[in-house]
């Protein structure tokens, strides 16, 4: 990312966009790192041969972080990061029909219990989204108003003078 803001101050080339996109694809890039760095996974996926039957826990939780870490901290817009979800929720289900177990495999209590992280945090960004969109929409409002009075003020002020009544004490009459 530091290098992408270096890149905008020099040529002024990228847009927010184009560097979402990038960040997206640094993200879903991390994500598929994350059955690498479990031992039995890459035993099975080279054609080792485990063992014993690898633990999904810290294969889980790398999903679940991902997930998170892309919603929470990443100023990404919810409509660019739908393919985080969607390798968030079919990547764990794949990967364990893919490598053959010696124990029975029962991914569908974790695989829901991570469609309901991926459902939840996309709810939550989508809504955040909103939020700020109705906020900003009303700072703009409020801004078009009073410029608007002003304006009003300004040209009803150039017509017609102050005038002063004679018992106020100084106060002016305004149209």
């Amino acid at each position: 990312m530091a290098i992408s803001s270096k890149m905008q101050q020099r040529w002024h080339v990228l847009t927010c966009r184009s560097v979402e996109i990038a960040a997206t694809c640094m993200c879903i890039l991390i994500f598929l790192l994350g059955p690498l760095t479990e031992h039995w996974y890459m035993d099975q996926l080279f054609g080792f041969n485990g063992l014993e039957d690898g633990d999904d826990s810290w294969f889980l939780l790398w999903i679940a972080l991902s997930v998170t870490v892309t919603h929470l901290f990443l100023p990404i817009r919810w409509c660019i990061v739908w393919p985080l979800e969607f390798l968030g929720l079919f990547m764990f289900p794949t990967l364990g029909a893919a490598v053959p177990r010696k124990t029975a495999f029962r991914p569908l209590g974790s695989s829901l219990t991570l469609a309901l992280l991926v459902i939840a945090s996309s709810v939550g960004k989508r809504s955040g989204e909103l939020r700020e969109r109705e906020s900003y929409f009303s700072v703009v409002r409020e801004k078009t108003l009073r410029a608007r009075s002003e304006f009003k003020l300004s040209q009803r002020v150039d017509r017609k003078p102050l005038r002063f009544r004679g018992k106020t004490q100084g106060r002016a009459d305004l149209p």
